[in-house]
């Protein structure tokens, strides 16, 4: 697919991540970097109130961990109760107060999410805005993590195809897969797990400025309450 001649999207700025960067939280991958890492993805994803974690809080995590074939090992999906204040663009995430009322809340879904993360190269699509909420997510909670090694498949599908823009719902078009249940984190992390592979087949060899991490041992309390997307 051709570009637009007159306009060519921008994903620089501090909202986007540099290749090989290392962040508050993630270790960027690119092309030239130092570790290469065979390790399981875990695609991940958070719908939240709003766009900054010291003004929003987290309403939605999904997490899908895979093989480099898409061959799914573990998934972990809940809504969670924000505690404080509203949860923002209902009409957008379609998430409502009485959704999150009874929801766990983020210190007891904590110790899950480190669980799933644990010893896996971290997959996001603009991956800047999940490594701000989850590292906020872990100050809150008391935890310090090492760099983990992670994978912007904002970054990646930009090496590798040739689009109008990277918006996520123009990736999965791309590789003619549905997009089903758009904008809620368990839709989005399932999108991902159907093209990623591809991505990475298609693309040089990623490499990472990080080892691989071994998550803090937090205790899991195994609280959930995902979504009804029959709703």
């Amino acid at each position: 697919m051709a570009r637009n001649s007159q306009w060519i999207p921008s994903y620089d700025g501090p909202m986007f991540a540099t290749p090989g960067e290392k962040s508050s939280l993630f270790g960027y991958a690119s092309f030239v970097e130092k570790y290469e890492t065979n390790a399981p993805f875990s695609l991940i994803d958070f719908e939240t109130s709003g766009f900054q974690p010291g003004s929003a809080r987290i309403l939605e995590v999904a997490v899908i961990k895979i093989d480099i074939n898409g061959q799914v090992l573990d998934e972990y999906t809940t809504l969670v109760n924000p505690e404080r204040g509203g949860v923002g663009r209902s009409d957008i995430h379609k998430i409502t107060q009485s959704m999150v009322k009874n929801a766990p809340t983020l210190s007891e879904i904590v110790g899950d999410l480190l669980k799933i993360l644990d010893s896996s190269i971290v997959v996001a699509h603009n991956a800047r805005f999940e490594e701000n909420f989850l590292e906020s997510a872990f100050r809150e909670n008391g935890i310090k993590h090492q760099l983990m090694p992670t994978i912007d498949t904002l970054w990646l599908s930009r090496q590798v195809l040739n689009l109008p823009n990277y918006k996520l719902a123009t990736v999965i078009d791309e590789f003619g897969f549905d997009f089903r249940d758009a904008h809620t984190a368990y839709g989005d992390v399932s999108a991902m797990v159907k093209v990623l592979p591809e991505l990475i087949r298609q693309s040089r060899k990623i490499t990472f400025p990080t080892k691989l991490s071994k998550s803090p041992s937090v205790s899991s309390t195994g609280k959930t309450r995902p979504r009804n997307l029959r709703d």
